[in-house]
């Protein structure tokens, strides 16, 4: 092959390998919609994206009353709830709400079942229910 059409038919590769993802990863960070992000749709993007049509297996709902007094964050409640969760290795959403009162409640939507409500001192009974719940559902 000549210098000279080799030096052609590099770039024109280059350009064609590159050009979809380059696109689509401008596309995603124009309008952040993970599900043109090149090599990144996963579970965990569409979960946290919140992208409509999907639903994981199991949904924790956790309603925090504005007037709640605890030694706990909303955030650290979560953030025990999905380490305590992703050992049982199924495919879960949580979700918190804000909510008049004082009480915080926690609910576990395994497909139409839903269990609970838990306060923060139970949510541990709730979550091997839940989980089982999802594993029958298969």
């Amino acid at each position: 092959m000549p210098k000279r059409r080799l030096n052609l038919v590099v770039p024109v590769l280059i350009v064609a390998i590159g050009l979809p993802a380059t696109l689509s990863w401008a596309y995603y960070k124009l309008t952040g919609d993970p599900t043109l992000r090149p090599l990144g749709v996963t579970l965990n993007s569409l979960r946290e994206n919140d992208v409509a049509g999907y639903e994981a297996a199991l949904v924790v709902t956790i309603n925090w009353g504005r007037d709640t007094r605890s030694a706990n964050t909303p955030r650290q409640v979560e953030a025990a709830l999905r380490k305590a969760l992703q050992v049982y290795q199924v495919d879960f959403q949580i979700r918190r709400r804000r909510v008049a009162g004082d009480h915080v409640s926690v609910f576990f939507d395994a497909g139409p079942n839903r269990f609970g409500p838990y306060s923060l001192v139970d949510i541990a009974a709730g979550i091997p229910v839940a989980v089982e719940a999802v594993q029958m559902a298969r």
